[in-house]
């Protein structure tokens, strides 16, 4: 079937003159790649973007263009992928929202769907592609997502692909830690009841969605498409494992006013704060995990932490330049006043803490010995804080 035929089946009111006058007669073979929306979450980006980056390849091998149309959901990553691999495109600009995937999806002689949730619009789509066409071009990549359409449209007639992956559960993934006993002297600390955390600034660890503390979105957008380490850790856990590696609590400053990176913690003790924790929907995530690091405040003053100034937002300016760092809009009524936070202003230097100085908390039993091997600082089991 040719792309003019499939562009008036499966696109009929679509009069746009770029793709009429300049797609329907080309005569290079166009592939494209379409998805649902991302969602925040890491992992399910690096399996996705494993399915792009192999489309990708398979256009380049088979000396097709990948077509992009701007607006789509992978637009910056078809982009940016063409540009590290050295890809020809085809760009639609200026089309329509309603017309964008209904437009990929019939001029393209092949389409990946590359994660495709069950019951939206991208599976209604790619089915109607497979139904009309009635061959061997529509592929979809199929995970373990109990949302993946990808059942659905090979029961209809697309093409199943599957890319073998490491488990990718997190207690799995702990357990193949590498033995590390001999660098770190970390212990089992005892009952957390028995901890006065009243003594400590805590920091939660999270997951996250975007770069790392000092990488640019560029050099992450890079790391997620070709799979490298610079693109995680995704998970609390795998963030805190990083830091205690490293050493080192990197700046940010995502979340607080101005430009000056820092590192956020709370003097609440521990068990309440987690005992109050709630669901950011507007994020995507918890606002508190029950992973991290509590450090004895006495300590973290001596290497520069210093409680946050909560005032009205106008009230900012009138701190002395040096010390707006420490700034925090109280909020509505006041709200943000409850973390009791503290702030250490750029990256925290946590090799340089003794092993009394500073507790390990990790959210789940099976992550104590993980941890002890390559901590020199005691580890508590949190999981029963939550």
């Amino acid at each position: 079937m040719d792309r003019r035929t499939r562009l008036d089946l499966l696109c009929p009111d679509y009069g746009g003159p770029v793709a009429q006058q300049d797609l329907a007669s080309c005569d290079q073979q166009l592939y494209a790649v379409v998805c649902s929306r991302l969602g925040r979450n890491l992992e399910q980006r690096r399996r996705t973007f494993a399915y792009l980056t192999r489309a990708a390849l398979k256009a380049k091998s088979d000396r097709a263009k990948l077509l992009i149309v701007a607006g789509t959901a992978v637009d910056p990553w078809l982009r940016r992928c063409c540009q590290l691999l050295q890809l020809d495109a085809v760009v639609l600009d200026a089309v329509p929202q309603s017309h964008r995937d209904p437009l990929t999806i019939a001029l393209a002689e092949r389409v990946y769907g590359i994660w495709v949730r069950r019951g939206g619009r991208i599976a209604r789509l790619l089915a109607e592609r497979v139904q009309v066409v009635d061959d061997q071009s529509t592929w979809v990549a199929c995970n373990d997502d109990p949302q993946c359409a990808a059942k659905d449209l090979i029961h209809h007639g697309a093409v199943g692909w599957y890319l073998q992956t490491q488990d990718q559960r997190p207690l799995a993934r702990l357990q193949r830690q590498p033995d590390r006993r001999a660098h770190g002297c970390g212990r089992v600390a005892d009952s957390d009841t028995q901890i006065d955390w009243n003594q400590y600034l805590v920091h939660c660890t999270r997951g996250r969605s975007g770069a790392l503390p000092g990488q640019s979105q560029q050099q992450y957008l890079d790391e997620i498409l070709l799979g490298g380490d610079g693109s995680l850790p995704a998970d609390a856990w795998q963030t805190l494992l990083q830091i205690v590696q490293s050493g080192w609590l990197l700046g940010g400053h995502r979340t607080t006013t101005g430009h000056v990176p820092v590192v956020c913690f709370s003097r609440v003790p521990l068990p309440e704060l987690l005992r109050r924790r709630c669901f950011r929907k507007h994020l995507g995530r918890w606002d508190y995990e029950p992973w991290g690091i509590a450090i004895e405040r006495s300590a973290a003053q001596r290497f520069g932490c210093q409680p946050v100034v909560y005032d009205d937002t106008n009230q900012r300016k009138r701190l002395p330049e040096e010390q707006q760092w420490r700034f925090q809009a109280a909020g509505k009524g006041g709200a943000w006043r409850d973390e009791q936070e503290w702030r250490s202003r750029g990256s925290f230097p946590l090799h340089q803490l003794s092993s009394a100085q500073a507790l390990i908390f990790v959210g789940h039993p099976d992550a104590v010995d993980t941890f002890a091997a390559i901590s020199r600082w005691p580890i508590v089991d949190a999981s029963g804080l939550v």
